[in-house]
Parts: structure tokens; C-alpha cells; sequence
């Protein structure tokens, strides 16, 4: 599971860096990411 986390992380900072390049793939990770509808991590318990 770690693994897929952070090859997703990985891909979010391609995004950032080759816009282009992943957007002329149809590749948009941080649509993607927003579809999801994650915890705001700040509200989120440490524990």
C-alpha cells in the first residue's frame, strides 16, 4: 500500500513539473486526486 501511495505522489509532482507532457497522455492526477474526495488531514486525529 505504501508503494502505490507514493508512486500516486510520485505522479502529482510530475504533474507539477511536466504538465504538458502528462496532459497530452489524458493524464490528470490532480482531477483525479480532487474526484476522490479525501479527509482534510488537518481534521483528521493524530492517534
Amino acid at each position: 500500500m505504501k508503494a502505490y501511495f507514493e508512486q500516486w505522489l510520485n505522479g502529482l509532482v510530475y504533474e507539477l513539473f511536466f504538465p504538458g507532457e502528462l496532459h497530452a497522455r489524458k493524464l490528470t492526477l490532480f482531477d483525479e486526486t480532487a474526484k476522490l474526495n479525501l479527509p482534510d488531514l488537518a481534521k483528521v486525529p493524530e492517534s
